[in-house]
């Protein structure tokens, strides 16, 4: 494929959905701000593209995505916030991007990714591009009401399958509050559909399901739930036995769950209009 009809195909997917830009910035044969082979090779290939394209169909606004792969930026990564002016200010002070190589969109929403440092290392996939834009607005208000509400309406959930939320505020035993998350991400990989949930990581970070529900918002426009069962598995206990909660009333915790998930698109909605012309550096 020659460049312009690569030019042609990234136009033609970028018009199929809110995805205003999706460009590479800086020499991504070498290792610079990004380091892995993988990445380097998935951003610069079309299905790369034309995947972030689906996941992000449903979106409410538009994205405007740049990979800038240049010495020294890693040190930026997962900034959050930030004004036109760091894009363009030299570096070390800024990204040193020039106004010719961007187009800052005010009725969009614009993130630069500078490397991939998730803590669990995986690749830059499209799942994980969206995911990480989920991360990207996460000091904003919007999204922390977002995360406040749902972490207490799981907490009320797991409180009819009898598990009594844990305050890391007022109670500094550390085996406890662990105990607790693990119960809420194994709760979480019951209710989850995405890949995650369904093989098992939420529970060793389980608010990382807060942007997992993100990209299945921007990707089906809904979120939806495996149903609750009567028992749920919380966690092991001594020599490997399995630890069981159960709840007396099914249809209350359905009730409340189903509530959530027709709940969660009015919360995300709010997160992605606050942040309309917002540049984001991750």
């Amino acid at each position: 494929m020659t460049k312009d009809e690569l030019k042609n195909l990234i136009r033609q997917m970028l018009n199929e959905a809110p995805l205003g830009s999706f460009t590479t910035i800086g020499d991504f044969e070498k290792r610079k701000s990004f380091k892995d082979p993988r990445d380097l090779k998935s951003l610069k290939h079309p299905d790369t593209i034309k995947k972030v394209t689906d996941l992000l169909k449903n979106s409410k606004v538009d994205f405007d995505l740049y990979f800038v792969n240049k010495p020294g930026l890693r040190k930026f990564s997962e900034r959050g916030r930030v004004t036109y002016d760091f894009i363009k200010n030299p570096y070390p002070d800024g990204l040193g991007l020039s106004p010719d190589e961007i187009k800052i969109n005010s009725d969009n929403i614009t993130v630069f990714f500078v490397s991939n440092t998730a803590a669990d290392k995986v690749p830059m996939t499209p799942w994980t591009i969206v995911h990480r834009i989920g991360h990207a607005l996460n000091r904003v208000d919007p999204f922390q009401e977002y995360t406040k509400w749902l972490d207490k309406e799981f907490d009320e959930l797991l409180a009819l399958y009898g598990k009594q939320k844990v305050s890391r505020t007022y109670d500094n035993d550390y085996k406890k509050i662990r105990k607790y998350e693990l119960a809420k991400g194994r709760l979480f990989e019951l209710i989850g559909t995405m890949n995650s949930a369904r093989t098992g990581r939420l529970h060793l970070r389980p608010y990382e399901f807060y942007y997992e529900l993100f990209v299945q918002y921007m990707k089906d426009g809904e979120i939806e739930f495996n149903p609750l069962t009567q028992n749920i598995l919380v966690g092991f206990g001594p020599y490997g036995r399995k630890s069981i909660a159960k709840t007396q009333n099914l249809e209350e915790a359905q009730d409340k769950l189903d509530m959530i998930a027709r709940t969660i698109p009015y919360y995300l909605n709010d997160v992605l209009y606050a942040n309309v012309g917002e540049i984001f550096v991750m």
